[in-house]
């Protein structure tokens, strides 16, 4: 028998694979019974809920660009550009955001934000980066990283998601644009640089 992760992880797969086919459409639960071979009554215990699946969708996905990240954050080198350190960290979360339809993405943080038990929930991303901006800052050697205590690099860090995310769930033309992408920057720079 399949551990409940396993089974969570096939299951999300499919109700992602499912959504993308069906253009943002939730799938029924014997669509995913039937795509995945569980019965609806395991889909249901393991989730709660067919929305109960996008949060986890959304979780997935933001543990994958933590790991990046973190990975960006790690291979830093401390005599490097801090600006070119955060330009990597901005054209990640770009890339994460516009690797799937913007329609989609937007309905799928809707319904995430919806089903989270608190509005922090969507927050994993910046909350998990803390101890590796403070890492890096902690070993600059260009001078350059402003001295922030763990408490600011947090808000500064959501204060982030908030500007790549806005425009998205707001359907603007100003997503992704040079525009937006240039905003974010300028915003990190002035949060982290001295």
């Amino acid at each position: 028998m399949r551990n409940k992760h396993a089974t969570m992880g096939t299951v999300a797969d499919e109700a992602a694979r499912l959504i993308k086919e069906q253009e943002g459409e939730l799938p029924s639960a014997r669509e995913l019974s039937k795509a995945t071979g569980f019965s609806v009554g395991t889909i249901y215990s393991h989730f709660g809920s067919l929305r109960g699946i996008i949060g986890y969708i959304v979780y997935r996905r933001q543990c994958a660009a933590i790991e990046k990240l973190e990975r960006i954050l790690e291979a830093h080198d401390p005599k490097a550009s801090v600006s070119l350190l955060l330009d990597k960290i901005i054209d990640s979360c770009f890339h994460s955001l516009t690797s799937f339809n913007p329609k989609l993405a937007r309905k799928v943080i809707k319904i995430a934000m919806d089903e989270a038990d608190r509005a922090s929930d969507l927050d994993r991303v910046s909350d998990r980066l803390v101890p590796f901006i403070a890492l890096a800052m902690a070993r600059d050697e260009t001078g350059t990283f402003r001295a922030l205590p763990d408490d600011e690099i947090l808000f500064s860090l959501r204060g982030m998601i908030a500007i790549l995310r806005s425009p998205l769930l707001e359907n603007s033309p100003f997503f992704a644009t040079p525009g937006h992408r240039a905003l974010a920057k300028n915003y990190l720079a002035r949060m982290f640089l001295k």
